[in-house]
């Protein structure tokens, strides 16, 4: 499943939140889930699963191939394989390993900045001292705006990087009193 989500996350542009791929764990809400079998390869699990005679069921869409998981599982990343790196699949997953590393420590980073750069935080509000804002770096800016939204709304689910682009825009060119619709 990592390489995949890697994968087709890549091709439709998301950027390094969505390039770390699939967690093996993390909290969702206030439930908190473990995949304890993320990183465990689909055949060495079907053969331990019949050295066991354990029974296993297999979902049907699976192998329908016009949902853009499977046709990247079932086409485009066993071509990749054959042609480029016969261990995509691992590099993949140790790709987003990696970038799940860098995250955690840009997005503490961002934490602590966006703290220094607070002048007033409410629940509804986020008032900032814009001069220290844009003296940090523009990831750091990228990941504080995102922090921002993610207080402000409970959720960056729906932020795009249009919306990470209008903001900067906004704070850099806009004149005083503009606003910016996420």
């Amino acid at each position: 499943d990592q390489a995949e989500t890697v994968l087709m996350r890549f091709l439709k542009g998301s950027g390094l939140t969505g390039y770390q791929g699939i967690w093996s764990q993390r909290h969702i809400y206030d439930m908190r889930v473990i995949r304890p079998l993320l990183d465990v390869d689909k055949h060495e699990l079907l053969s331990y699963l019949r050295k066991q005679k354990q029974s296993f069921v297999e979902d049907p869409s699976n192998k329908d191939l016009s949902l853009t998981r499977n046709f990247i599982r079932h086409k485009i990343l066993p071509q990749l394989s054959k042609t480029l790196n016969p261990q995509l699949t691992k590099t993949l997953a140790r790709s987003a390993n990696i970038l799940q590393t860098d995250y955690v420590y840009l997005e503490s980073q961002a934490k602590r900045r966006l703290k220094a750069c607070a002048l007033k935080t409410t629940s509804s509000a986020l008032t900032l001292d814009l001069a220290k804002f844009q003296r940090s770096n523009q990831a750091l800016q990228r990941m504080m705006i995102r922090l921002a939204a993610q207080h402000l709304s409970g959720s960056t689910r729906q932020l795009t990087f249009q919306h990470i682009q209008d903001v900067e825009d906004l704070l850099e060119y806009r004149p005083k009193g503009s606003v910016v619709h996420l």
